[in-house]
């Protein structure tokens, strides 16, 4: 087997980098969402995951077919009502 040197493989590294960057401000713009849009009654067992405190696997279900829903209905309002260009 033959060393390889960072310069060999620097595309891939740049490439990787990116593509991590997107997923990470993805990502982002989620939590964003979701501290936004929460509901009461789940915002405790969100704020625990969130912050990586223990949650019963119960109210993790309740709470992942909630955001789950909440994200579909987003997406239905913003292909229901387009943003208007600016003239």
């Amino acid at each position: 087997m033959q060393p390889q040197y960072i310069s060999e493989n620097q595309n891939i590294t740049s490439s990787l980098s990116k593509d991590s960057f997107l997923q990470n401000l993805e990502n982002k713009e989620i939590i964003v969402f979701l501290d936004d849009h929460v509901e009461a009654q789940y915002r405790e067992a969100y704020l625990k995951l969130k912050h990586g405190s223990k949650v019963p696997k119960s109210e993790v279900v309740k709470l992942q077919k909630y955001i789950e829903s909440l994200i579909e209905n987003f997406k239905c309002l913003n292909q229901k009502s387009p943003k208007k260009e600016a003239n």
